[in-house]
């Protein structure tokens, strides 16, 4: 991870200086600022990754340039640490509330200051890293929050109870108590994965620390938000936990509406991250898919084509490239119109799926690779099942007439050219001779498979 863009806000030069040495010697870049205004407008020139705003400020107090700083759309992204001189619970909710990331005494440890700073900073960069607002993919927040699950995982079952009872009244969220070989086993099923996991420190074997490591190390609980309970605070484990990736440390100095704030702010951003991570897996996929047909597009097929042949090879499998093509398409568009030659295309489409959904167990590529023109690819013993499953598709096509609404049923038929790839011959090779083979269809009459020349 990169070193941070950290901005230090506080009224008092010495403080300024002191917090900056330590950061610079940690190879973070700093900014500082001596008021509240200041902080707002650097905030908003400079876009820090980071704010550590001092509660009492000479301008405004430290909680309304924070608010400020969590209203403006400008700024609302920066995480923002607040430090105040041993903050009571009524100064860390209202904190927690206007938008600070976490409250620290201004006397912490230097160690867990800077393991926080990092795991903010990692925590930051996760979300930019998926580049959606840059892509324009990011979405306005729905008004509806399903309520989530938060799993708390103790040694002793009567401090999970008490703590249990003390969250209830506070979140409108499923609470529920597990054992630790119970989470390892992912108890809950798929679907019911905690959204929050709340860890004793204390647990066997191994400690907090351990069970936090496995459950980063895990795909089904990697992203989920991870909390560790200390019964007694512990600063180097503390920094520990927050470089193997927790959320938060909690303590039990904090008050339940304290506790409720903080688990509610990592669910949170623990469902911002799951949407944008789903919008960025459509957003790939939407990449490599035709936007009329659904198939797979050339950007995805050519490459994928590649690596069918691959895996054919090391299995010594015959390898079967289909070039396709809607005979006379220009006619319906000339006759219906592009919206009905679209339609046409969407249901050859759909036929061409249907018909390869029945035939052998390995999932064929299907892709519309030019107008008219489709690719079909799949693992074949030899050239005669090959040839027979061309012909089922032409034969498919054919007699199922395309059926729209206001017009009379369009007939139309395919042409196919099949080439089988010959040992270690290159793709590319196989579906050019594939595309010979579909102009000699053509030339022959259409509606029919033509099988293309054997390498020499």
């Amino acid at each position: 991870m990169a070193a941070g863009r950290i901005l230090i806000v506080d009224g008092i030069a010495t403080n300024r200086v002191v917090l900056k040495v330590k950061l610079d010697a940690a190879f973070h870049v700093t900014l500082t600022a001596a008021d509240g205004a200041t902080c707002l407008r650097m905030a908003q020139d400079q876009r820090p990754d980071l704010i550590l705003l001092d509660h009492a400020l000479p301008d405004l107090p430290g909680l309304t340039v924070l608010h400020v700083l969590h209203t403006d759309p400008r700024t609302s992204g920066v995480p923002v640490v607040l430090l105040a001189n041993a903050p009571n619970d009524g100064l860390r909710r209202a904190a927690l509330a206007a938008g600070a990331v976490d409250v620290m005494d201004k006397r912490v440890d230097d160690q867990l200051l800077l393991a926080r700073i990092r795991n903010l900073l990692r925590l930051r960069a996760d979300v930019q890293d998926n580049g959606l607002p840059l892509l324009g993919l990011a979405e306005p927040d729905v008004a509806f929050v399903a309520p989530g699950r938060v799993a708390l995982v103790f040694q002793r079952a009567e401090m999970a109870l008490t703590l249990r009872r003390m969250l209830a009244g506070e979140m409108a969220d499923q609470i529920l108590s597990l054992r630790r070989d119970g989470v390892l086993a992912a108890e809950g099923g798929a679907g019911l994965q905690p959204d929050v996991f709340v860890l004793d420190s204390g647990l066997l074997p191994g400690g907090g620390l351990r069970l936090l490591s496995e459950l980063r190390s895990r795909g089904e609980t990697r992203h989920a938000g991870v909390c560790l309970w200390q019964p007694l605070s512990d600063a180097a484990e503390a920094a520990q936990a927050y470089d193997l990736g927790a959320d938060e440390v909690f303590t039990p100095d904090m008050s339940a509406p304290e506790l409720a704030l903080r688990l509610s702010a990592v669910m949170a951003r623990r469902r911002e991250g799951r949407r944008l991570r789903g919008l960025l897996h459509d957003a790939a996929r939407l990449a490599a898919v035709d936007d009329l047909t659904g198939l797979w597009n050339r950007r995805y097929a050519l490459p994928h084509l590649a690596t069918m042949a691959e895996a054919a090879q090391a299995k010594a499998q015959g390898l079967a490239v289909m070039a396709l093509d809607i005979d006379r398409f220009k006619s319906v568009n000339d006759r219906y119109g592009h919206s009905t030659g679209n339609a046409v295309l969407v249901a050859v489409a759909q036929r061409l799926r249907d018909i390869l959904s029945t035939g052998p167990e390995d999932a064929p590529l299907i892709a519309r690779i030019g107008g008219e023109e489709f690719l079909v690819a799949l693992p074949c013993p030899n050239a005669q099942v090959a040839r027979r499953l061309a012909e089922a598709l032409c034969d498919g096509i054919r007699r199922h007439a395309v059926r729209l609404e206001e017009l009379p049923p369009i007939t139309v038929t395919i042409s196919v050219g099949l080439a089988m790839r010959a040992g270690s011959e290159p793709v590319t090779d196989a579906l050019e001779r594939a595309d010979r083979a579909l102009l000699a269809a053509k030339e022959r009459g259409r509606d029919r498979v033509t099988l293309a020349r054997n390498v020499a």
